[in-house]
């Protein structure tokens, strides 16, 4: 019964484990590139929360609103939250550039939400 109350506040509010179940959702589509990680490094996520949405919206994927993200990711266990609104030279623009042949008109920097990966 301890193990049981123990696993039970460690885990993530609800609303984070739905976050991080469309993020695995989104990263493991087919798309030959990034999709929303603008991380260049392997132990970071970097996510704009906005530009979430949308491909979650995109994909019919279901979400809490901006506002609550904003308010429950800071508490993320699984995924530990590191600092918010850093400017990330984003790998997900860098894909999309080549894969246009540069003519996306996008600023190659965002301003990302850290994770440890």
């Amino acid at each position: 019964m301890a193990i049981e109350r123990q696993s039970s506040i460690s885990a993530d509010h609800p609303v984070v484990a739905e976050f991080w179940e469309v993020y695995d959702y989104l990263q493991g589509l087919d798309a030959g590139g990034p999709v929303v990680n603008h991380s260049k490094k392997d132990n970071v996520i970097a996510i704009n929360l906005n530009e979430f949405v949308e491909r979650a919206a995109e994909h019919r994927q279901k979400l809490a609103d901006v506002s609550e993200l904003r308010d429950r990711l800071k508490e993320s266990r699984c995924r530990k939250f590191l600092e918010s609104n850093k400017a990330v030279d984003s790998a997900v623009r860098a894909y999309q550039a080549t894969r246009n042949n540069n003519t996306i008109t996008k600023s190659p920097t965002v301003k990302c939400w850290m994770f440890q990966a």
